[in-house]
């Protein structure tokens, strides 16, 4: 009980509890706040378990504070202000469509290979304008869409040398190394730099190389498939961009709440 009413635990939930509703500059003022309350409150030698229990829960605070601040008076959507929620709003987007032109595309009788290729065009061109709009608004998003653009900028290149080379005798064996090294390096990769650069605590370290070790797994299961041609008979086109959108979806919400949890910690 201790441990989840210290400071540090309690000001961290906080942080991304406000970052529903407030943004960036918004957050960080109302954190230095609390953190001079715990202050003065200390110098009344109370304990952080008590400071934290008379507070009440994280989130409760942040709704609070926003249905007392400007916006939440006027009954303004915190859209345009909120990381977590601009990152929601563009993973339904996205899946809409991805389904969207799923079934379009399957009515008409395209095969798994131009819709998977259009499925990634269009993720890419839409991450590069979130992209643009996020360096302007924040710095979380802008860097969980570079990591994914660049993630799916490299399966499409080995989607166009697919369908390029599908009719050659081999090609799966070659498809499933160029893909599976390419995987490892990249993992490696983001591995040391969170236990070399970015690693805040231990707990946090596991979780997210735990993570990542399951989104390997999940696409060492989609490269074989592939690798067998038996991907669109057995699953279906709609199943495809579905396992598609749900990897892209789990991702980019990890790595926004590790990324407002770093934040937290480097300011602490």
């Amino acid at each position: 009980m201790q441990k989840q009413n210290s400071k540090k635990k309690f000001l961290e939930k906080l942080y991304i509890s406000l970052s529903f509703y407030f943004g960036d500059d918004d957050c960080d003022s109302i954190i230095k706040d609390y953190e001079e309350w715990f202050e003065n409150e200390e110098m009344a030698e109370k304990s952080e378990h008590e400071i934290c229990s008379g507070l009440g829960k994280p989130f409760d605070i942040a709704r609070n504070l926003y249905k007392d601040s400007k916006e939440g008076k006027e009954h303004t959507f915190p859209l345009k202000s909120s990381v977590l929620l601009q990152t929601i709003a563009t993973l339904v987007i996205y899946y809409v469509l991805c389904i969207s032109l799923l079934r379009y595309f399957d009515k008409n009788g395209w095969n798994f290979y131009p819709v998977a290729l259009i499925a990634n065009v269009l993720v890419f061109v839409a991450g590069l304008f979130i992209l643009k709009k996020s360096k302007l608004t924040c710095d979380m998003q802008f860097k969980n869409h570079l990591l994914l653009i660049g993630l799916f900028f490299f399966i499409l290149l080995t989607e166009v040398f697919l369908v390029m080379k599908k009719n050659e005798a081999g090609l799966g064996s070659y498809y499933v190394v160029l893909v599976t090294t390419a995987i490892i390096i990249l993992s490696c990769i983001i591995i040391y730099i969170i236990l070399k650069k970015y690693i805040i605590n231990r707990e946090l370290g596991f979780i997210t190389i735990f993570h990542i070790l399951g989104i390997i797994t999940c696409l060492m299961y989609f490269i074989n498939q592939l690798h067998m041609f038996y991907i669109e008979r057995t699953f279906g086109l709609e199943k495809i961009i579905a396992f598609s959108s749900l990897l892209y979806i789990q991702t980019l919400i990890f790595g926004t709440i590790l990324l407002l949890k770093l934040k937290f910690e480097r300011k602490s």
